[in-house]
């Protein structure tokens, strides 16, 4: 297929109509060409937004056929999916297109997962208290640094040996840039060297922080695997409906890219009379 979309100099062309897509896929559409195209000429009056960018889920899905757990961000490729769907219904179609939709029923209990992830992904605070109280510490614990610090920063004693007033991220830890000597005044461990001679210190005033920061970041891991576990074992249950509502979206996918590429570049839309088979 590249081979002859290069001979034909069609590269450029249909590089910029993959970019409509919502994720990588075959150029053309398996089924019925009548159909695509009647469903294609159907949607293209009505006003919507395209899909987001959405990972592939096909690895997902078998891994599910085998129960097992997926990460938070391989479950939130598929409440993007159903979110999508969720838009598309509440929209004024064409009454074949509504029919389509609406054969497309989303089971309850995908909707109640659905519910847990906030626009970026992440499990909704609310669904579980004890990520208000774990979310709450990490603030906390975060503020408390940022109080050492800069009060290490304004320290009449530390601040000839200070290079500047900044602070420095070293393998997401706070770190102070000093010169040598430093240790006359300041307690820390060095945990790097810039390029012109000077320390980046983790200061030991931290250390106790740190620590109660990253024991509120394990236990919140710790609940988090729990709804993984929780959110796989019923995507497990419902695997044919995920499959099922994937194959949609992409076939989704297909018709919506068709189209804001054509209105992008004022294209229509022909049915073809013949398809010339490619060898």
């Amino acid at each position: 297929m590249k081979e002859i979309l290069s001979k034909l100099d069609l590269n450029e062309f249909i590089g910029t109509y993959e970019h409509f897509l919502a994720r990588p896929k075959p150029l053309f559409i398996e089924g019925d060409v009548n159909l695509h195209f009647r469903f294609i000429k159907k949607i293209s009056p009505t006003d919507f937004t395209p899909p987001k960018e959405v990972e592939n889920v096909d690895s997902s899905l078998m891994y599910l056929k085998k129960s097992g757990t997926l990460k938070l961000r391989e479950i939130y490729a598929f409440v993007k999916i159903i979110e999508y769907f969720l838009y598309l219904k509440k929209l004024k179609f064409d009454d074949e297109i509504q029919l389509w939709l609406e054969k497309i029923i989303i089971p309850p209990e995908i909707l109640e997962i659905v519910r847990y992830f906030d626009e970026k992904g992440s499990l909704r605070d609310e669904i579980d208290e004890r990520f208000v109280a774990l979310n709450q510490g990490i603030k906390q614990s975060k503020e408390q640094i940022k109080e050492q610090l800069r009060r290490l920063l304004t320290s009449s004693k530390l601040s000839p040996y200070l290079v500047d007033k900044q602070i420095h991220y070293l393998d997401e830890s706070e770190t102070l840039l000093v010169r040598g000597g430093f240790n006359h005044v300041l307690k820390g461990s060095v945990a790097g060297r810039s390029t012109g001679g000077f320390f980046y210190v983790i200061p030991e005033a931290l250390s106790t922080l740190k620590k109660k920061e990253a024991e509120y970041l394990s236990q919140k891991l710790e609940v988090i695997y729990e709804y993984e576990k929780k959110i796989s074992n019923t995507f497990h249950k419902f695997e044919p409906f995920l499959s099922f509502i994937n194959r949609e979206f992409d076939r989704f996918d297909h018709y919506q890219a068709r189209i804001f590429f054509a209105k992008s570049r004022e294209l229509e839309f022909i049915k073809p009379e013949k398809i010339a088979k490619l060898n």
